[in-house]
């Protein structure tokens, strides 16, 4: 019994497309720890706001003394606001381990 194949074209963007899927769930995951203080004097500022752009817009605050930590992907884009300060907007890098702490120096808004 034969059966008929497929035309190649349309079996190669089929593994093209599975293979990009795949890739974009292997996005690896750390734990994203820090505190945020202000530019020049180091105080810390309390109750910040994180906001992952990357992740619907999934928000924590962080603690009395500027400490945050949550879970996210390498490559997800954050901002970090609070009243008073300009937001700051950073990536989540790539590094060796699955803990990444971040120093977050919020600046003064004019």
């Amino acid at each position: 019994m034969f059966y008929e194949v497929a035309d190649p074209y349309i079996i190669s963007f089929i593994c093209i497309f599975e293979s990009s899927t795949l890739k974009a769930q292997e996005r690896k995951i750390v734990q994203y720890s820090g505190i945020v203080t202000t530019v020049g004097s180091g105080l810390p500022v309390g109750y910040a706001t994180v906001t992952n752009l990357s992740f619907r817009n999934e928000a924590i605050a962080a603690n009395n003394e500027g400490y945050f930590s949550f879970v996210a992907h390498v490559g997800d884009t954050l901002r970090f606001s609070s009243v008073g300060f300009d937001p700051l907007i950073v990536t989540v890098p790539e590094v060796a381990g699955d803990k990444y702490t971040a120093s977050i120096d919020a600046k003064f808004s004019n």
